[in-house]
């Protein structure tokens, strides 16, 4: 690439963003960073990372994260070993473990906006939770004749939503189940609800 002003998601950026990520690799001459070549004057970026490898063939200024900060970084992070890049003009520089470890990246919401690198999945790191693909799961309905005993038959799930060939064995955790029917021997009907699995790129409902 024989561009200057070059980011892994924006070039030249000038406003406000906030939860931001980019992944992929980096190559430009001048003014190269991880996710933002340029930040401009006033403008601000903040809860965001990269973790590709950044190149820069100039001599000006090549950043993990920001190749060149007139404005505002905050809360923000590079993978400083799979960049290639010790330093940034922004941000804050972390380790391959921190990038995989939700306490790395302080200042981000994992409440409504990130969800969580998957615990023990080499290379997992934040997803915005907007760009996971919906997964329902509809546990099946099951009966039993009364005998005073529970239903002890056990309970299985359909699954609506994968896409590219995905399967149950793409989900990490497991399924557990809960709820009244487990325990209750008398006649009725009980609900059971699912939780369990993780991903990093599906939603559960």
């Amino acid at each position: 690439n024989t561009s200057d002003y070059t980011g892994g998601l924006v070039g030249q950026f000038e406003g406000s963003m906030t939860d931001s990520y980019a992944t992929g690799a980096v190559d430009g001459v001048d003014y190269v960073g991880g996710l933002i070549g340029i930040v401009e004057t006033g403008a601000s970026l903040a809860s965001s990372y990269a973790e590709g490898h950044v190149t820069g063939t100039g001599a000006l200024t090549v950043g993990g994260l920001v190749g060149t900060n007139n404005g505002t970084v905050t809360t923000s992070y590079w993978n400083a070993e799979t960049s290639g890049i010790a330093t940034s003009n922004g941000g804050t520089g972390l380790t391959t473990a921190q990038m995989e470890d939700q306490g790395g990246f302080t200042g981000f919401d994992f409440g409504t906006k990130w969800y969580a690198p998957l615990v023990g999945v080499v290379g997992a790191t934040p997803t915005l939770q907007g760009f996971l693909i919906a997964l329902s799961l509809t546990i099946n309905d099951k009966s039993k004749a009364y005998d005073t005993g529970r239903y002890s038959e056990g309970y299985d799930v359909t699954y609506n939503g994968f896409v590219g060939g995905d399967t149950v064995n793409n989900l990490g955790g497991s399924l557990v189940f809960s709820g009244a029917s487990l325990l209750s021997t008398n006649v009725g009907t009980y609900a059971i609800t699912a939780s369990g699995y993780t991903s990093d790129k599906y939603s559960f409902s």
